[in-house]
């Protein structure tokens, strides 16, 4: 479906009022990678009411099999991504990643999570959630979310999760290139976010295995 016409310059560049973390490696199914992002206090004042755009996308490879149609069978590893609740701890996210990694019917018709502190995302990982239906954004390896927050509802910390599933590859030990970017925008304000979370570093504090 795409997701709108490429920008040369936001593609190759931030600016004062934007900034990129990313993330490459490799993840074998059955495994998890989380990353962290400190949000500064500048960010996050109480007296502040800034629109914040956060945008994340996965992009990986996958060996494919031409003679299946589900992603589960067409690719021979499959990875989604997962983030944290607003104020929730990256220990606490781990444990749900867990839960997340035992395979799952992704396009389950289940009810929106109706948790105030979970990230209302564009996409989602169901079809039936977030502002755009039918799709879901782990049905492809180009993967793409985006959410606006206001500032004084950053928490100190944001988690996100890179999850690999099992598809035709029985080998659990083969792993996949994968490239992970999350980037905070300030939307219609002066504030430049670049000066201010320019020392801030992604974490990987946790690997989480079933």
């Amino acid at each position: 479906m795409g997701y709108g016409i490429p920008s040369l310059d936001r593609a190759i560049d931030n600016n004062p009022h934007r900034i990129t973390f990313t993330e490459t490696g490799k993840i074998a199914p059955k495994k998890a990678k989380i990353f962290s992002v400190k949000v500064p206090d500048e960010m996050r004042g109480q007296g502040d009411a800034f629109d914040i755009l956060i945008e994340v996308s996965l992009c990986y490879t996958a060996e494919p099999r031409r003679t299946r149609k589900a992603i589960r069978s067409y690719l021979s590893t499959w990875l989604t991504w997962e983030s944290s609740k607003l104020g929730q701890s990256s220990q606490a996210f781990h444990t749900d990643v867990l839960k997340e990694m035992e395979e799952n019917d992704w396009d389950q018709d289940l009810d929106e999570p109706i948790d105030p502190h979970s990230i209302k995302w564009s996409i989602w990982s169901n079809s039936q959630w977030g502002k755009i239906k039918g799709a879901r954004r782990q049905a492809s390896a180009n993967q793409k979310d985006w959410v606006v927050l206001k500032s004084f509802d950053l928490p100190p910390e944001l988690s996100f999760a890179v999850i690999g599933h099992k598809g035709w590859e029985n080998d659990l030990e083969q792993e996949v290139p994968y490239a992970f970017v999350v980037s905070f925008e300030i939307l219609n304000a002066e504030i430049e976010i670049y000066e201010i979370m320019q020392r801030v570093n992604i974490e990987i504090p946790i690997q989480a295995t079933v």
